[in-house]
């Protein structure tokens, strides 16, 4: 699914995914990156992932343009 480039998804999202009996692989939510736990993941490598959501209005590229919330 991360390699289809029909999926798109916003730089810094977490994905939950499981095995769905009788179904297969699937992704059971997906969350923003700090409303996420971090269940066994590497603490250090997760900052990387919220620094990356945490980027200031300035600094948004025009790839990132498409997931920012007008306000």
């Amino acid at each position: 699914m991360l390699q289809d480039s029909r999926v798109a998804l916003p730089p810094a999202v977490v994905l939950d995914v499981g095995y769905i009996t009788g179904r297969g692989w699937g992704v059971v939510e997906a969350n923003a990156a700090w409303g996420s736990g971090l269940y066994g993941c590497d603490p250090a490598a997760v900052l990387h992932v919220l620094q990356r959501a945490c980027i200031a209005g300035d600094r948004v590229t025009d790839a990132d343009r498409r997931w920012v919330i007008a306000r």
